[in-house]
């Protein structure tokens, strides 16, 4: 795992938080994962987190290292709920339906299904996922201490018999934005971060201080 942290001060006036404000917590696919069959990739939140105005607050963001793939069905709401997740392996996975295995399931390349065991793949290693199903919405995901699938990525829609090749590098985005929600897609997906995205791996261990300049802009440092 690795992570970054974001804190809010008072000690010093002009690093004061003006204004209650949400950090959108999104990741995106690094820009050599260009040659999916999707290329219209929006971030979904991952984490939202509050800072109040005129706080000294101090949040600690861990990101787990290993990647994972869902089927989602999207509710009224806009929110992709997320269906059947597999961690990805080396070597990728395939998404097959059969009557006998009991319905939809996750296979690995190697022959194995997501209950056998299996070399785990990290957001460094290179990933296929096929599907051999009908037409499905898919996103990336991360899973929580509970094992709970989260959706960061939405993929849309991966036809029958198509699979999308990449890295499994991301970058991690941090916005300013309100109204979002946890597990929908971006409503503005093209405004921009704080600051420019970063590799998981250059983020590492960072600690940024949130505050407001004195013409009102929201500073992430």
């Amino acid at each position: 795992m690795t992570g970054f942290s974001i804190r809010t001060l008072t000690s010093e006036r002009h690093t004061k938080l003006a204004r209650k404000t949400d950090v959108v917590v999104t990741f995106i696919r690094s820009p050599e994962n260009g040659n999916s069959v999707m290329n219209d990739d929006i971030p979904i939140p991952w984490k939202i987190l509050t800072f109040l105005a005129n706080s000294n607050t101090y949040r600690s963001i861990t990101i787990p290292s290993a990647i994972g793939v869902c089927t989602v069905k999207e509710k009224d709401s806009g929110v992709l709920s997320p269906q059947l997740g597999t961690t990805l392996s080396k070597g990728g996975v395939i998404l097959k339906f059969s009557e006998e295995a009991g319905g939809l399931y996750w296979e690995n390349a190697d022959g194995n299904t997501e209950e056998t065991a299996s070399t785990e793949g990290t957001i460094n290693d290179d990933f296929v996922i096929k599907n051999e199903y009908e037409d499905t919405k898919l996103a990336l995901c991360l899973f929580d201490d509970d094992d709970v699938c989260l959706p960061i990525v939405n993929l849309g829609e991966l036809p029958k018999d198509e699979e999308i090749k990449f890295n499994g590098k991301l970058s991690v985005q941090v916005h300013v934005m309100e109204n979002q929600i946890l597990g929908k897609p971006l409503t503005s997906p093209n405004t921009p971060p704080l600051v420019k995205p970063m590799a998981i791996a250059e983020i590492s261990k960072k600690s940024f201080k949130l505050y407001t300049e004195r013409n009102g802009t929201t500073i992430l440092k």
